[in-house]
């Protein structure tokens, strides 16, 4: 008897392993389907409970920095009667609105860009219904969307990258180029949408985000507010003199002046105690607006459900699946292809045949026929199957000088009863059946030349048990038989 293999081993085929594996492809897909919506769960509710945690940390480190400042501020002050604590945070408030405004007026592009002869596109467009729609409401509904966050992002990415959004707005929204529509009574109206560009900037591109916006929104606001059709009318980039623009840099100019001067005259009235106070109290000012600055920076990401994780899991369930299910073939123990029955008994293999079980329940729901009948195409047409092993049983027999075989059975299922009678009425040798599961071990008595008959329920602790018998009773193997229900 050929066999190699220690009773700690356990043999498993790869190739007869992975059909089977596809064959379950329905609760594969189930596992990973379940996977993808548990696992990105998980790292939501994970990346929450981080996120919660920091804007807690951050919240509790900007209150503690405040109040730091705000001691540090008030112990400057401590030594000061009421008139000179006055005094001194009337020259701090003053300072701060010279610095705010010397902020603006450095980093504004409508300011900065010559009021007197500013550049102003100007794109048209003719909003019209047959339906009696509110044209006031469908171009209220177009401007609010032109002045909001998400189209000020976009043209701060066109016009000037970095620009923080306040002085976006003031391009698009300021009382010279909130000019009035041009209602009319005749279902139609003339709406002009304005915007004021530096001069390096490429106004065609500026209008095709335009265009683009207001494409967008058109089939939304067809259905909400009114059916109605709008195009472009006309285009314009010109050079205007900015009234509003003009106005507002001159009142802040003057209103700079005055302050400067009131502070100069606030602080050319205050002590040497006050200046030093006044001094602390600007530095732990301006400190805490550099450190609010410094932890505004760095954002702290909201959680949100990631495609990247939905994949992740789509991908371990499949693994966790191959895994588990592995792991419990080899934990069973059991003869899981007619490749590893021949090498556990160490004889040739005769034959295998193989059937597609009915099944019912959540096996019958999950098990695929079709794979099936496609991974073992070649080894289901049982009469062919049978003819071919029959003769490898006579062949056997004819060449070991013998007209007499005995099956030995362990761990075939009824089901598989009637194939076997098949293969011994088809066969010229007489065939004795022997299931060794449930007969007397004294019944190997009389056979001579045996095969084993296995399946892949046939337990491998079974298998050596029968064939140590049959070598107690100087049973000599000729082959293996391997069948299987599918």
């Amino acid at each position: 008897m050929n066999n190699n293999h220690s009773p700690e081993e356990t043999v498993i085929d790869l190739k007869d392993i992975f059909w089977k594996f596809l064959m379950q492809w329905k609760a594969i897909l189930v596992v990973c389907l379940l996977m993808s919506l548990l696992v990105p769960c998980v790292m939501y509710f994970r990346e929450k409970s981080a996120y919660d945690a920091a804007r807690a940390d951050k919240a509790a480190a900007e209150e503690a920095s405040s109040k730091t400042s705000e001691e540090r501020i008030e112990a400057a002050l401590a030594p000061l009667s009421e008139s000179d604590r006055k005094a001194v945070l009337t020259a701090a408030e003053q300072q701060d609105y010279l610095d705010e405004q010397q902020t603006y007026i450095n980093e504004s592009i409508l300011l900065n860009e010559n009021p007197a002869n500013q550049r102003t596109l100007t794109v048209y467009y003719l909003i019209s219904s047959d339906s009696g729609a509110d044209m006031k409401a469908l171009i209220d509904a177009y401007d609010a969307v032109l002045r909001d966050d998400g189209f000020m992002g976009s043209l701060r990415d066109e016009i000037a990258p970095g620009k923080e959004l306040g002085y976006i707005y003031e391009l698009v929204n300021n009382k010279y180029i909130a000019l009035e529509p041009d209602y009319t009574d005749a279902g139609s109206a003339l709406f002009p949408v304005k915007i004021v560009l530096p001069e390096d900037s490429d106004a065609d591109a500026v209008t095709a985000l335009v265009n683009a916006t207001v494409k967008d929104l058109h089939s939304s606001l067809d259905s909400h507010v009114g059916k109605h059709s709008i195009r472009s009318y006309r285009t314009e980039d010109t050079h205007v003199y900015n009234h509003y623009a003009v106005e507002r840099k001159t009142g802040l100019m003057n209103s700079v002046y005055s302050v400067s001067n009131a502070l100069k005259n606030s602080k050319s009235a205050l002590s040497q105690e006050q200046k030093v106070a006044l001094d602390l109290v600007l530095q732990e000012r301006l400190g805490a607006e550099e450190q609010a600055g410094g932890n505004a920076e760095p954002e702290i990401q909201a959680p949100r459900f990631s495609k990247k994780y939905a994949l992740f899991g789509f991908i371990l369930g499949a693994f966790l699946y191959a895994v588990i299910w592995c792991a419990l073939i080899i934990h069973r123990k059991e003869v899981s292809s007619a490749a590893s029955a021949q090498r556990y008994t160490g004889v040739r293999l005769l034959g295998e045949l193989y059937n597609i079980r009915n099944r019912s329940g959540l096996s019958a729901l999950f098990a695929s026929k079709a794979v099936a009948r496609w991974c073992y195409r070649d080894k289901l047409a049982t009469d062919k199957q049978l003819r071919a092993l029959t003769s490898a049983i006579e062949a056997v027999c004819a060449h070991r000088d013998t007209d007499r075989l005995t099956l030995l059975l362990s761990g075939v299922d009824s089901r598989f009863n009637d194939l076997i009678k098949r293969i011994a009425e088809g066969s010229s040798v007489s065939i004795d059946l022997v299931d060794t599961d449930k007969a007397d071990e004294s019944l190997m008595a009389s056979a001579v030349h045996a095969a084993y008959v296995l399946s892949s329920r046939t337990k491998v602790e079974k298998l050596r048990s029968m064939m140590i018998v049959a070598n107690g009773y100087e049973i000599s193997p000729l082959g293996t038989i391997f069948l299987e229900e599918l």
